[in-house]
């Protein structure tokens, strides 16, 4: 809506006007009226009108000295003169120092709804113009300012003002953006802020925003990313959250841009991160752990790949506590898995047709842009290293398994479980389970059982042992568990079995 003033000392001729203003979509709205010239000055001062509907002759001060004060304080604000047939060398004269258009007294409205239709659109083509040209030079001089730190750019920046400095990175993940619709709408926004947009590449964007009135910081962005989906887009926002001097726009800059590589911590692609000023850091061994790979080392001769993966998850969590750069983190996660590759190919615990593997998986990590993908990459590693050792070392999956129900055969009688199993052959209680059913086809649970049953049948058959007893010697420790095992097993109950054997007690 464009801003209008009305003066003139006549009351009727003041209502007359407002009622025209209101009866129609005009496009203008009624901000400020006056009586006399000198009181419209002060009034026009405060409200900033863009047009003043004025009459010619009033009290105090007339129409054509009130023209000549208002360009003084408002150029760009356009004038239109009231005129009476008596005054028309005044309206003459109002018309060389630039006003608009006259009109006579009385108003019509065949009159008065064509100029200020007339009017708007030549406002409005004006303002485009100026925008456009503002735009422009705003953004020139927000680039001089991001990359040479130069100031000195009022009035195209309010040097008074304080600012808040962002950077948007879109990206199209389906396919379907509409880039250039939500490019219409930032530039709308953010000018509507008294702010620019400054172009980095098509999908890296700074704005800088400086009156954002009486709406937060926080809802602006929720309406940027709100429309970013709208528009098929994933939008991450980057900023300093406290608004800053123009002397300190280039190093936030600086600084936001090492901040967008912490977005590799969040795989949450559209989202805002607010940052305080704290830099990241280098990566220092003692920022992490010292005596990670030796550790994963351990967990790698008894398979303990849960381990593993809680170790890298510790030391993950305090790599974020520390802020470190992306590209630091990579370096360190590629360099440490290649170590390990090296101290097991020196070993002979892996050879050289599965380096030529791993290495493949160990690459991927330095095109990773986010930690959890990082993340899953070492899980695969060392599944893979796992297998490898396992296949490659001198307890083969065979021997491992045949170890394992050799100890089955030796302590079945007592109280043993799966834990016990893996704790003799020295390997992960999860690696053992999973091996023992790759090799053998059966769960350990079920050959343990089924080796306490064989062993029960032969007991009912040669000795003349009680039930309880057998129940015992077999390693169930409760009679009433080992016959409900001897019954699912067999389909007997075990004095049924006795019999069906011919052994009578």
């Amino acid at each position: 809506m464009i801003k209008l003033m009305i003066v003139d000392d006549e009351k009727p001729t003041l209502r007359g006007i407002k009622s025209m203003i209101g009866r129609k979509h005009t496009g203008f709205v009624l901000v400020a009226e006056a009586m006399d010239g000198q009181e419209a000055v002060r009034i026009a001062a405060d409200k900033k009108p863009e047009v003043i509907i004025t009459d010619i002759c009033m009290p105090n001060m007339n129409g054509i000295e009130l023209m000549k004060q208002v360009k003084k304080i408002l150029p760009d604000t356009q004038c239109i003169v009231l005129s009476g047939y008596d005054d028309f060398q005044y309206a003459r004269e109002a018309l060389l120092l630039g006003a608009q258009d006259y009109l006579l007294k009385p108003i019509s409205s065949k009159s008065f709804y064509p100029l200020l239709s007339k009017l708007k659109k030549q406002i409005e083509d004006e303002n485009k113009v100026k925008t456009e040209l503002r735009s422009v030079q705003y953004e020139r001089a927000l680039e001089k300012l991001l990359f040479t730190g130069e100031q000195g750019l009022s009035p195209i920046i309010d040097e008074q003002k304080k600012y808040i400095i962002q950077l948007l990175s879109l990206e199209d993940c389906s396919g379907t953006s509409d880039f250039n619709s939500f490019m219409i709408f930032l530039n709308k926004a953010v000018l509507g802020h008294d702010g620019v947009v400054h172009i980095l590449d098509r999908y890296k964007l700074i704005i800088m925003l400086c009156d954002l009135q009486n709406l937060s910081l926080e809802s602006f962005n929720s309406t940027l990313l709100q429309e970013a989906n709208y528009y098929n887009l994933e939008l991450q926002i980057n900023s300093v959250r406290n608004s800053i001097h123009l002397s300190e726009v280039q190093s936030a800059y600086k600084d936001i841009l090492g901040f967008e590589k912490l977005n590799f911590y969040s795989k949450n692609r559209s989202a805002v991160h607010y940052y305080s000023g704290e830099s990241s850091v280098s990566l220092e061994p003692s920022h992490i752990d010292s005596l990670l790979e030796e550790k994963v080392l351990d967990c790698l001769k008894t398979v303990d790949t849960s381990g593993i993966r809680m170790l890298f998850k510790n030391t993950f969590r305090k790599l974020k506590g520390y802020s470190v750069k992306s590209s630091d983190v990579k370096l360190y996660c590629y360099n440490l898995l290649w170590d390990i590759i090296k101290k097991l190919s020196d070993s002979s615990i892996i050879f050289e047709s599965q380096i030529s593997e791993l290495e493949q998986d160990v690459q991927k990590i330095l095109d990773c842009n986010y930690l959890e993908d990082i993340n899953k990459l070492i899980g695969i590693f060392f599944e893979k290293l796992a297998e490898f050792k396992a296949d490659n070392s001198d307890i083969s999956g065979r021997k491992v398994v045949a170890d394992i129900k050799s100890f089955i055969l030796s302590h079945y009688s007592s109280n043993i479980h799966l834990q016990d199993a893996a704790n003799h052959v020295h390997l992960n209680p999860k690696y053992v389970s999973d091996l023992f059913k790759r090799e053998s086809g059966e769960n350990f649970s079920s050959y343990l059982r089924s080796v306490r049953i064989s062993n029960a049948k032969k007991l009912l058959e040669s000795t003349n042992l009680r039930i309880y007893e057998i129940s015992d010697k077999v390693g169930y420790r409760t009679s009433k568990h080992f016959l409900k095992l001897f019954k699912e097993e067999t389909g007997l109950t075990p004095h049924e079995y006795r019999e069906s054997k011919g052994k009578r007690l």
